[in-house]
């Protein structure tokens, strides 16, 4: 907690302003107001903090903000009965959740920070299931719990959001279901996880589940789901005797999507996940390999001729050679057996 020197720097852009608040040389750069982004002064945050560290007898220091959200309460009590008399009258404020001690608690202020309510029955939840941060600066930050994610910079107010969609709050209870709490950090960044299964993550599931909590920000950051977004590779083929019409979809978070427009019977609706060797297997060529595509058309003339597209997305810095790209094609096409295979 230092005094600072900077700018507060306001920009418009597509009819929206932006607040960003810099330090004198520009090297530390903060959104503290736009779309999607609740406002706060760091003193309202600082007599949040305060009165919790007070209500509990802890340090400040163990206090930190997990999220805020802005809110319009309907009485002077800011929508928190305590048998004192209210004003019935809208009282702009936030909606503050706070961490101390591994436990979250919701208080309530008003806009100035001069009034607040701690929430009864707070805390409100234990620890989230899944942290994840960036490694590159400026590190930024999401909190998953099963109702939902808090996202924003490591040191700064986090933003409430929803999930993109169900199946992501489904994937949350499977993996925390089946695997054991560890930390770690992996080339997806850095991931704290909560699990109460007896199983523990091999490192490529560990760098699998950073992926997909990265791919949970990008969601919540961007308001919106994204096809392409940690898409490893995609794959498709087309004619031949047998007339296929196959397409697969593999991303970093190991989930496989495959469709067939032959009517083909996919398992699970063509989706599942990596084992721990495929995804090491992945791995390794998406950390080694630059970025290519494969595109082998057969002579469409005969029975027999055939496409196969493989769109392939790599970080690395190696040029795939032949043999790399039979192997991802091979690859490919095991994982739409698979897919193809029943449920036994």
């Amino acid at each position: 907690m230092v005094i600072t020197p900077g700018y507060r720097i306001t920009l418009s852009a597509n009819g929206q302003s932006y607040e960003y608040h810099t330090d004198l040389a520009g090297k530390s750069v903060r959104l503290a107001h736009g779309p999607g982004k609740t406002f706060v002064s760091a003193a309202v945050e600082l007599a949040a903090r305060q009165f919790l560290a007070k209500t509990l007898n802890v340090d400040l220091g163990s206090v930190t903000v997990v999220s805020v959200e802005a809110a319009s309460w309907p009485d002077s009590c800011l929508g928190v009965p305590s048998g004192r008399a209210c004003i019935l009258a809208l009282t702009p404020g936030f909606k503050i959740v706070l961490a101390a001690g591994g436990k979250q608690y919701e208080v309530h202020s008003d806009a100035t920070g001069q009034n607040l309510v701690l929430v009864p029955g707070s805390p409100s939840s234990q620890v989230p299931s899944l942290i994840w941060q960036s490694l590159d600066p400026p590190c930024q930050m999401v909190s998953i719990t099963p109702q939902g994610v808090s996202w924003g910079p490591c040191q700064g107010v986090l933003t409430l959001a929803s999930f993109s969609s169900s199946e992501r709050t489904a994937h949350l209870a499977e993996l925390t279901g089946v695997y054991q709490s560890f930390t770690s950090e992996t080339a997806a960044g850095k991931v704290t996880f909560t699990g109460s299964g007896g199983t523990a993550a091999p490192p490529a599931v560990q760098r699998a589940i950073a992926e997909w909590a990265k791919l949970v920000y990008m969601e919540a950051e961007g308001g919106r789901g994204g096809a392409a977004w940690g898409l490893a590779f995609s794959w498709h083929r087309a004619g031949g005797i047998a007339g296929f019409c196959d397409g697969l979809g593999v991303y970093l978070d190991g989930e496989v999507i495959a469709s067939s427009c032959r009517g083909q019977t996919l398992k699970n609706g063509g989706r599942f996940n990596l084992t721990a060797d495929q995804l090491a297997r992945l791995y390794t060529w998406t950390d080694n390999l630059q970025t290519f595509e494969f595109n082998l058309t057969n002579d469409q003339a005969v029975a027999d001729g055939m496409t196969v597209i493989l769109a392939f997305n790599g970080s690395g810095q190696a040029t795939a050679a032949q043999a790399d790209q039979q192997a991802i094609l091979s690859f490919a096409s095991e994982l739409f057996v698979l897919a193809g295979q029943s449920n036994g």
